[in-house]
Parts: C-alpha cells; sequence; structure tokens
C-alpha cells in the first residue's frame, strides 16, 4: 500500500506496482493536507488490480488516475474529496464511487474498454461533470444521492452498452440529474430511467436533454417519477416505444420527438401517468414517414398540450381514455387524425374539424 498523508504525494506522478495478491492501493487520508492533490496516479504497471482510496475532505482534488489493466476503482468517501478528478480506465472492471457529500464535482470519468459503473450515491456529488462510456462492455451510471448528476454530460459512444439510472431510492432524493444531457451515439444500446418516490415531487432529469441515436432501436426513456422528465428535451430514434410517462406529472411540459420505426411499426407515446405529458409547453412530434398513436390514458394526461401529426399519407390516432384527458388538446396537421374518445367532455380539442370516434373505455 502506498500511504499518502501530509504533503508527500502532492503534485508527484505515482506508478503503482501490484503486490501480493496482486492488488495496489492507495490511500489518501489528511483532512488537513488534500494529500493527494493534483497526483497523477499510473496503476497498475505490470497486471493486477488496484485502488484509490480518497478518504478525507478535498483528499483527491485535482488527481489524474489512469488505469490499464485488471480490476480498477476509486472510491471517494467523503465530502469534496474527488473534486476536478480525472479517471481514465481501460481495465477489465472500472468503477468510480462518489459516496461523500459534494463529492466528484466537476470530474471527468473516461471509459476505454472492459466494463464500467459510476455511482453517485452522496448528496450533490457529480455536479457538472463529463461521463464518457467504454465502447465494449456494459457501462452502468447510478445517480441516486440528492441532486446528484446535476448539469452533467453523460455519453453512451458507439457499440457501448449503457445504463443510465436516476433513482430517487428514498423519500426526499430530488431533482436527480436535473439539467443534465444524455446522448446515446449510434450503434449502441441505452436504457434511461428517471424514477422516485411516488407523490414526492422527485423531478427526476428535469430540464434533461435526452438523444437517441436516429437509426437506434435499442433507446429507451423511461419516466416514471413523479415530475420526471419535467421541461425535458427526448429525441428519439427508431425504437417504436422509446418514451414511456407513466409518473405523476411525468413529461410535464416536455417536448418529445417520437421515433421514426424502420419496421413499420407505429411510433408510440404512452401518456398513463395522472396529469403526464400536460402543459402548454409539452409537444409531441410524430415522424414524417410513420403512423403515430399518442395515448392519454392518465387523468388529465395530455391536457392543454399540442401533437403534431404527420402531414400526408400517414395516420395519426389519438386515444383519449383518461378522463380530461385531451381537454385544451392543440392537434397540428389534421388530414389522417383520428381521435378516440370516452365522451365529448374528454375530448375538448382545439380544432374543430377533427372527427371524433367513441370508444369503450374500461
Amino acid at each position: 500500500m502506498i500511504d499518502c498523508r501530509y504533503t508527500k504525494c502532492r503534485n508527484e506522478q505515482l506508478v503503482c506496482s501490484p503486490e501480493v495478491p496482486d492488488t495496489c492501493t492507495v490511500s489518501c487520508s489528511d483532512s488537513r493536507e488534500n494529500p493527494c492533490q493534483d497526483t497523477n496516479l499510473i496503476c497498475p504497471s505490470e497486471g493486477g488490480d488496484c485502488t484509490l482510496n480518497c478518504n478525507d475532505h478535498g483528499a483527491c482534488l485535482q488527481a489524474n488516475t489512469t488505469c490499464t489493466q485488471g480490476d480498477c476503482t476509486v472510491n471517494c468517501e467523503n465530502e469534496r474529496s474527488c473534486d476536478s478528478l480525472t479517471f481514465q480506465c481501460s481495465g477489465e472492471n472500472c468503477l468510480l464511487d462518489c459516496i461523500g457529500q459534494e463529492s466528484c464535482q466537476s470530474s471527468t470519468f473516461q471509459g476505454i474498454g472492459g466494463s464500467c459503473a459510476v455511482n453517485a450515491r452522496g448528496d450533490d456529488s457529480l455536479l457538472e461533470s463529463t461521463i464518457s462510456c467504454p465502447p465494449g462492455g456494459l457501462c452502468v451510471v447510478n445517480c441516486t444521492g440528492n441532486r446528484a448528476c446535476q448539469e452533467s454530460q453523460l455519453t453512451c459512444p458507439s457499440g457501448g452498452n449503457c445504463v443510465f439510472n436516476f433513482l430517487g431510492e428514498n423519500i426526499g432524493n430530488n431533482r436527480i440529474g436535473q439539467g443534465s444531457s444524455i446522448t446515446c451515439e449510434e450503434n449502441s444500446t441505452c436504457s434511461i430511467y428517471c424514477r422516485g418516490q411516488d407523490d414526492t415531487n422527485d423531478r427526476q432529469c428535469h430540464k434533461s436533454r435526452i438523444t437517441c441515436p436516429p437509426e437506434s432501436e435499442d433507446c429507451s426513456v423511461e419516466c416514471s417519477g413523479s415530475f420526471s422528465c419535467r421541461l425535458a428535451t427526448i429525441v428519439c430514434g427508431r425504437d417504436s416505444e422509446c418514451v414511456s410517462c407513466s409518473g405523476e406529472a411525468s413529461c410535464f411540459n416536455t417536448d418529445i420527438t417520437l421515433p421514426n420505426p424502420s419496421n413499420g411499426a407505429v411510433a408510440t407515446l404512452d401518456c398513463n401517468g395522472t396529469r403526464s405529458c400536460v402543459g402548454p409547453l409539452a409537444t409531441f412530434t410524430c415522424p414524417t414517414g410513420n403512423d403515430c398513436a399518442i395515448n392519454c390514458n392518465g387523468q388529465a394526461s395530455c391536457m392543454n398540450a399540442r401533437v403534431i401529426c404527420p402531414p400526408g399519407k400517414y395516420d395519426c390516432t389519438i386515444r383519449c381514455t383518461g378522463s380530461e384527458s385531451c381537454l385544451n388538446l392543440t392537434v397540428i396537421n389534421t388530414d389522417r387524425v383520428d381521435l378516440q374518445c370516452c365522451n365529448e367532455a374528454t375530448c375538448d380539442v382545439n380544432n374543430g374539424t377533427i372527427t371524433r370516434t367513441s370508444i369503450v373505455c374500461s
């Protein structure tokens, strides 16, 4: 073990050779001295595993860690313990664990190979940071602390298999991922989950921008927490059921570009939560080359929203099954709109030229 107390590792380059049993550990423990500030750590140099423990306040401020093989872990256990950290990892398994409050702020993680996990468990951890998953192997990013991963840039590259979890595991864990940008590149598999506890106004992925690659059929977004994906912008690829808005007031005033499926499937948006997909800024744009279906199943789910249907020969079906689900809904391009309603009150749409077709509501 390399014991970095006081200031002896500051501004130094450390090459960590593994010890028996093939594990190298660097310990940065001294809350008064920022013991590993501006340290450049290369590990391991000859195979084996490597662990960097940043145990105290500011312990690894502006540190640079490069890991080339084996299992590599950076533990940021205390308040602001890894601010402005850079971690480049091409090992077999890479882990960045941001446990402390405000840990890993303004940090950069770059996965080059292998499988990776990034955890933002501390409150306000991983703010304004950059996370780049590797092009091969599984990459899981778990943002669970209060306000974790806000204003951050998360990327799943071509060939990547990525899971981005913005999860309010306990009541009060809110605004996780707010203002962040999640980009999934072509030929990647991407799953984004914005979840929280019921009725807690969690606002996971609030004001975020989520972009799926235009040709991808494996990119999905689940907005199941209350107010999750509120005021977000979501751009789908070719996954026919790209977005699900099931939480209460999820997708509130959200701008969603629906998928453009390549297999002839109908581009679908499900608004199942109460007041999901509601609001005068909520805009749902159908693809220009496919049929489209907007399912407003929750109570008041599409109230005051706007649907841009495809022009020309493609059908646009709007199903208003929830109570007051389509009140004051605005529909643009009404040539082939099929508005299916429980009753007239459910479908008080701002366009008198649309034909209403009654359906049986369960």
